[in-house]
């Protein structure tokens, strides 16, 4: 390949890095992943160690970077679990966080005629745009795939081009508005990265490096220029000279074989061919080794004279700091400068400064069987070890000043551990068992396993990297993110030996302090953002508030008159008020991957279908009792519907076939008992499904497949009676909502971007609205608006159902990710079905509202009794009461409310009623619910004496008339006694068939017996019967 120069050579992967070219300066930058450090070097050298890292604490996945050479600016991405966009100078200061709210950016690019950032993110399906300090972030577009992965970014003129790998395809967008200008399919070649060549892009104007004199090279920051020197070298005082301390790679392995200590580039992990540096040579037996690389020192031990040496690698002196009996591990401390060792044959473990005032040292463990492979947290003051006896393993730790012990792994787990180390960056402990690479944390809790390393004893953590060796002239070296079962590759290091020992020799792994927001995020909940001075602040997700304690996040649900949101990007439920648009995130515990939610306001529940687990979940609005639901197996729960009458939940539910055919039901769950019951199966993709209880209907939409147009289909629902509701002229459809008030059905269109709706018989249809380029995910209707979410829209939309129009409500909100499903509370009550919504509609399990009153079902497997109501087996509440009884209509089912009354003597101690709990008992004592009743004796005597004082004129009152009373009752019998005798003559006549009655003529009204059977059929007020007069 022609023209083509090897530039810098020990990369990871490469599509883990990603490159940036400042064209003033001709320097260019990268981001390394798995090295997390940000380098750069000029492009004009021959010298392949030319380089300097720049950027390398709180690094975390580094990944997207972008320069700003006018401007002397430099931006990255990272993409670990608090994802950021940072700022700082081209040599890596005045950095600071400018983006939060991102997911996986995996390039940025600058437009330096307007001083805006754009960056794809994979996370959030969006291309996006800010000013350089962060400010005026806008959407430009929100791909309707959330599985596509946009790779590479750049810009020309009034367009932003995007490459998507998956589809083969390159598009350019208009960078205002996000409409395509021009799109390039690539067949079966996928596209990673784009460019746009012209020199015009890169504005050539005088800067300060030009007349440096830098002996390295020189990048413009800011203020003006700046020298840099490469790895190994430190600038002089004239801010030029660069200067070298030792003859030392500045980064790298430090390997011995018994009696030579050399050094390799620490880029020979990643495949760089690094020549073999050995530095001193030691006259006997070298076994354990340990660095300081800011003081640019080595310590290692003479297993024949037993002494520990520390070597000066500036001045390439020796001197003995301790001596020892039997030495099993070797640990230098690099904050308190001391060294820690092992002794097998005493048990101990020993500690000595290395200052060489004089030789001290003190036993600070003791009574160790056997311990070895020493290793050292110097920030959290601990030391762990192996220990074995008679077969039995442990890992151990134990404070440095020898008050504290604990075990934190032991056999049978462990299983012959070798090559313990401690890695300050992951905090966790890694060893070798039985072949294994294994890492725990300190407290014995997340064990892993990694890969195989066959019999290597020996091994060491660096960056994102594993190093093992078996003492051969070869070390295995794995990515600790890779799948792999297996070592990624092997250095491979000939002429050289024994490789007995090695260490790390790099600065920036020994800090005398960590970084605040290293050590567990700074004790942040949500964003811990570094800051100058060690200091660090607390942020929160959006949505959220920071607590008192400027630490935690928190948040204040609204508990009326909201709109309940899922953003899918972030896996978060947001309330947006409906009175001012004011949002709330739910703060329910992290993680989550909710699809579609629901909002129930008799119990301050939110429910959602989680895609990720496939289950259905709910926690209260507050963010408490977060559980599990219903767990739907293979199928992936999706639209979620409650119904009022009963508070049952209807869902819809989706998987893949033995032929990979998407396939779906609708089904019905209890969300208290848990209990479901499949309602339409067979169904093709079923997305979303609204309900009208009143009327017993259920509407939902089937999007089909290739062969199978999309429709809108409704049924009863208990399941029966489908119809296609609609399936004509519609194409995507994304959403129902029902408008009760209205009496019709609205849905959105995502292909057509329109929103429509019919009447209840499926006339009268009427276009609402129609948004290019929205692509319309979600609808939901309050009073007179309906409210969607849009794919390409950060706000929730308010339109007037009546006229169309878009009501002034919600601002775009950057900080939104892709929003979905869309629920609504206000004070509009959903019509429920009478039938259901009383007693559960008599129905032991479930109570199915239907146009024509109501069907009782039974879970899955479970078949219904003859009376059409009760379930086979279900369980009941007990019938009897202690001295009261349960009202008549009382099933005893579960979940149903009972009232009752007690004996006569007995009264109720509270309310009168009881609830049927899903353990099948009351909620109450039945023993002690009906109590006697007390009489207070001094009430009673006085209510007597009272009586007592009647006057005998009221007594004769009463008694009068009681008697004439008896008189009128007798009058009024002798008289019906009377009367019926003189009907009777009649009455055979009345109880016998064709017998017409008239007052005068029995003939002239006749009622055949064809009239008789059509009477209930007919109006009563068209029958004409005369009825015969008692004669006199």
């Amino acid at each position: 390949m022609g023209n083509v120069t090897l530039l810098h050579q020990g990369i990871s992967y490469s599509s883990s890095v990603q490159i940036a070219y400042d064209w003033l300066s001709r320097t260019i930058y990268w981001t390394d992943e798995l090295y997390n450090w940000i380098a750069v070097q000029p492009v004009d050298t021959d010298d392949r160690t030319m380089f300097k890292v720049i950027l390398h604490e709180n690094m975390n996945n580094p990944y997207a970077i972008a320069v700003d050479p006018l401007k002397g600016l430099l931006f990255w991405s990272e993409h670990s679990a608090g994802a950021v966009i940072e700022r700082s100078t081209l040599t890596g200061e005045n950095r600071r966080v400018i983006l939060t709210g991102v997911s996986w950016v995996p390039d940025i690019v600058t437009d330096t005629a307007s001083e805006r950032l754009y960056w794809i993110d994979i996370g959030r399906n969006s291309l996006e745009s800010a000013k350089y300090d962060g400010t005026d972030r806008r959407l430009v577009r929100r791909s309707t795939n959330v599985n596509l992965y946009m790779n590479g970014v750049t810009l020309y003129q009034d367009v932003v081009c995007i490459s998507q790998y998956q589809l083969s395809i390159v598009e350019c967008l208009d960078k205002n508005s996000g409409a395509v200008v021009w799109s390039q399919t690539f067949g079966d070649q996928q596209p990673w990265a784009v460019e746009v060549y012209d020199k015009d892009l890169q504005k050539q104007v005088p800067h300060a490096c030009e007349t440096s004199g830098c002996s390295h090279f020189c990048v413009n920051t800011p203020t003006g220029s700046q020298c840099l020197c490469k790895e190994g070298y430190e600038l002089s005082t004239d801010n030029k000279t660069c200067e070298i301390r030792h003859n030392l790679f500045g980064k790298g392995l430090i390997i011995g074989n018994g009696t030579d200590l050399c050094m390799l580039d620490v880029r020979v992990i990643t495949s760089h061919m690094s020549e073999t540096r050995c530095f001193y040579t030691w006259k006997s037996n070298i076994t354990h080794l340990a660095v300081d690389a800011h003081k640019h020192l080595v310590f290692f031990t003479d297993d024949d004279s037993n002494n520990i040496i520390k070597l000066d690698v500036s001045t390439n002196t020796t001197e003995v700091i301790a001596s020892f009996s039997n030495i099993s591990g070797l640990a230098y401390d690099w904050i308190s400068n001391d060294v820690y060792w092992s002794e097998a044959d005493l048990g101990e473990i020993k500690v000595t400064p290395t200052d060489g005032k004089m030789l001290l040292e003190t036993i600070v463990h003791w009574d160790i069987k056997n311990p070895s492979y020493l290793t050292i947290d110097p920030y959290n003051f601990t030391i762990f070890w192996i220990s074995t006896h008679t077969g039995i393993y442990k890992i151990e730790g134990g404070s440095l000043d020898g008050l504290t012990r604990w075990t934190v792994v032991s056999s049978p787990v462990l299983d012959n551990p070798t090559g313990l180390f401690f890695d300050t960056t992951y905090d966790r402990l890694f060893w070798i068992n039985q072949g294994e690479m294994r890492s725990i944390r300190p407290d014995g809790t997340d064990m892993l396993t990694f890969h195989s390393v066959g019999s290597r004893h020996d091994t060491l953590v660096y960056k994102d990297y594993a190093l093992a060796t078996d003492g051969r002239e070869q070390i295995l070296v794995s990515n600790l993110h890779s799948t792999s079962a297996t070592a990624d590759f092997s250095i491979n290091i000939t002429h050289f030996g024994t490789v007995n020992t090695m260490a790390i020799f790099d600065s920036s792994t020994q800090r005398i302090a960590k970084g605040p927001c290293e050590d567990n995020d700074g004790g942040c909940e949500h964003i811990c953002i570094p800051e100058a001075n060690s200091k660090y602040s607390c942020r929160c997700t959006f949505g959220f508030r920071l607590s008192s304690d400027n630490h935690n996040c928190t948040s204040t649900p609204i508990l009326k008159d909201f709109v309940l949101v899922v953003d899918l990007t972030h896996g978060l439920f947001y309330q947006v008020s409906l009175t001012d648009a004011n949002i709330v995130a739910v703060d329910v515990p992290f993680p989550n991957y909710p699809k579609h939610a629901i909002y129930d306001p008799t119990h301050h529940y939110v429910y959602w279908s989680d895609f990720n687990t496939n289950r259905i979940m709910r926690s209260t609005i507050n963010g408490t009792n977060k559980s599990v639901v219903f767990n739907s197996g293979m199928y992936m729960p999706n639209g979620l519907i409650m119904d009022p009458s009963t508070g049952n939940i209807y869902y819809s539910a989706s998987s893949l076939d033995a032929f990979l055919r998407i396939t779906s039901y609708i089904g019905v769950l209890n969300p208290h008992s848990g209990k479901h019951k499949v309602l339409i199966s067979q169904l093709d993709r079923v997305s979303q499904l609204v309900i009208h209880p009143e009327r017993g209907w259920l509407f939902w939409i089937d999007t089909g497949n290739v062969i199978t147009p999309p429709y809108i289909g409704r049924s009863s629902m208990d399941g029966d009676d489908r119809i296609y509701f609609i399936a004509n002229n519609i194409v995507s459809p994304s959403s129902l909502a029902i408008d009760f008030e209205g009496e019709c059905l609205y849905w959105a269109d995502s292909h057509e971007n329109v929103i429509s709706s019919v009447d209840f018989n499926g006339t009268d249809p009427r276009l609402l609205i129609h948004d290019p380029n929205a692509d319309i995910a979600q609808i939901a209707i309050s009073g007179s608006h309906v409210f969607y979410t849009a794919t390409n829209r950060q706000f929730i939309t308010k339109v007037n159902k009546h006229t169309g129009t878009v009501a002034s409500w919600m601002n775009k909100v950057p900080d939104f990710g892709r929003l979905e499903s869309i629920d609504i509370n206000d004070d509009k009550k959903v019509p429920v079905s009478s039938k259901c919504s009383v007693d559960n509609g008599m129905c032991s399990t479930f109570c199915l509202p239907t146009p024509f009153g109501r069907t009782c079902g039974c879970e899955d497997g479970t078949p219904l009794m003859a009376d059409e109501r009760t379930c086979w087996g279900v369980k009941k509440c007990p019938g009897r009461l202690t001295n009261g009884r349960l009202s008549a209509s009382c099933t005893g089912y579960l979940g149903v409310s009972c009232s009752f009354v007690c004996e006569s003597g007995f009264t109720s101690v509270t309310s009168d009623h009881l609830h049927c709990t899903e353990s099948g008992n009351w909620d109450r004592n039945l023993r002690t619910l009906c109590q006697k009743m007390t009489v207070n004796t001094n009430t009673l005597a006085r209510k007597m004496t009272d009586d007592y004082k009647m006057t005998t004129g009221t007594i004769i009152g009463v008694v009068i008339g009681v008697g004439v009373l008896l008189i009128i009752i007798g009058v009024i019998c002798l008289f019906m006694f009377k009367r019926k005798r003189g009907m009777f003559a009649h009455a055979k006549f009345i109880n016998s068939p064709n017998i017409h009655l008239n007052p005068g003529s029995a003939e002239n009204v006749s009622a055949n017996s064809d009239d008789r059977a059509n009477f209930k059929s007919r109006d009563f007020n068209d029958i004409n019967v005369s009825v015969a007069s008692n004669p006199s």
